[in-house]
């Protein structure tokens, strides 16, 4: 890196090296045309000419002075390899909210699922619109809790879990900014307290009955997914590819995000989800073994009948519908497929590594769910509790009573 100068120019004729007449403060006005001068810093860094023409709060170098204490501020950043150009650019504005949320958006369009992008660009829509210019470097707690407030009493039909979604979003952001040196720190998030939804899930029969009401030529996609619990998307995108008939097993890869189809796995944030393998189902053997001696390893292993290709999530979803009016069975498919495998190994006493394995959870945290505040395994303890089966099952084969009695 050369020397950092310090130089200025006129806005207006952009005339360098000019004769100056001195101003107040340390400003300088140009002889031609009587405009204040501009200065700028220019210097070379990794081959690459930079001029800065603002401190790092925003404000122009309007004075020499300035321009000093924003150029030793820049050699220290220098030395401890923390200096960005991009925190120094020419105008508060480039600080404001909503021209730093645009970037974000920008950014995390390149990693998020298709089927999430709208969601998500609402979020970012009304963050920008409730805090416009107001600089992302001045953001506090209360900031936050006043856009909590403003989200709950505009818009009554955001449930509490969208609100919270809201300021993880903001949170997601600001640990974004944070990365790159534009803010110093990231304030708490105001607390949100969102009761866990209620789920449905089936036992085996109420699976079987709700599956005999779909045709038999999209039973066995509904058929894996309920012996499975691999999630929707990832069905419908396993390919033939991902079976092995000699390790018996399926490789869940890839999976769709609405329409598109993604090579890895959901995943959050920028993390790429990891591949996990399941045993095939002896009830899905015969079928799977058909498709994989039948046709090519690039084919989808499910195809819909009526156009050969992948199942679409709408068509699922049509297929689903009808079985419900049928049955009268209120379950999605969701709940009936991979919630329902989740909550039936958990009350078969299956552990909870053994579940986060089954259902590729990335950690046992999310697999608590099937677990935790369930009430028929909360049933189940139950039945093993009491004293009832001591006075049956006693070794001396004497009322639990007489037992008391003599052992006094």
């Amino acid at each position: 890196m050369k020397e950092i100068k310090v130089k200025c120019r006129c806005p207006k004729c952009s005339t360098q090296g000019i004769e100056l007449k001195p101003g107040s403060k340390g400003t300088r006005i140009c002889t031609s045309c009587w405009q204040l001068l501009r200065y700028f810093l220019d210097f070379s860094l990794h081959g690459k000419r930079v001029r800065i023409f603002c401190d790092d709060t925003g404000q122009p170098l309007d004075s020499f002075i300035r321009a000093s204490k924003t150029k030793e501020k820049i050699l220290g950043e220098l030395q401890e390899g923390k200096f960005r150009a991009e925190n120094y650019r020419d105008g508060v504005s480039s600080f404001a909210m909503n021209e730093r949320l645009r970037t974000f958006e920008k950014f995390k369009s390149r990693l998020l699922a298709p089927a999430t992008m709208p969601s998500f660009k609402a979020m970012v829509r009304r963050a920008a619109e409730f805090f416009r210019d107001k600089d992302v470097r001045q953001i506090e707690f209360t900031d936050l809790e006043v856009f909590q407030i403003h989200l709950e009493e505009t818009l009554k039909e955001l449930k509490p879990k969208t609100i919270k979604n809201h300021l993880i979003m903001l949170r997601s952001f600001l640990n974004w900014c944070l990365r790159r040196r534009i803010v110093q720190f990231v304030p708490p998030m105001p607390e949100i307290i969102v009761d866990e939804p209620e789920t449905h899930w089936l036992d085996a029969e109420g699976q079987l009955k709700i599956l005999s009401a779909i045709p038999m030529s999209d039973q066995p996609i509904i058929k894996f997914l309920m012996l499975s619990g691999v999630r929707i998307g990832e069905a419908r995108a396993l390919k033939v590819t991902d079976v092995s008939l000699q390790k018996e097993s399926i490789c869940i890869s890839s999976t769709f995000s609405g329409t598109e189809y993604r090579h890895r796995r959901k995943a959050r944030y920028d993390r790429k989800g990891k591949n996990y393998e399941i045993a095939i189902h002896p009830e899905m053997k015969d079928f799977i073994i058909d498709r994989v001696t039948h046709d090519f390893p690039g084919q989808f292993l499910f195809l819909n009948p009526r156009n050969g290709r992948a199942y679409s999530i709408q068509a699922l979803r049509k297929i689903w519908e009808k079985a419900k009016g049928v049955t009268r069975i209120n379950c999605s498919l969701y709940e009936a497929s991979r919630h329902s495998v989740g909550t039936q190994l958990a009350l078969a006493g299956r552990s909870e590594i053994q579940i986060s394995n089954q259902l590729g959870h990335s950690s046992t945290e999310i697999t608590r769910r099937y677990i935790s505040g369930n009430l028929q395994l909360v049933r189940g303890n139950v039945a093993f509790l009491g004293f009832e089966r001591l006075k049956k099952n006693s070794a001396t084969g004497l009322p639990l009573e007489k037992l008391v009695v003599q052992n006094n």
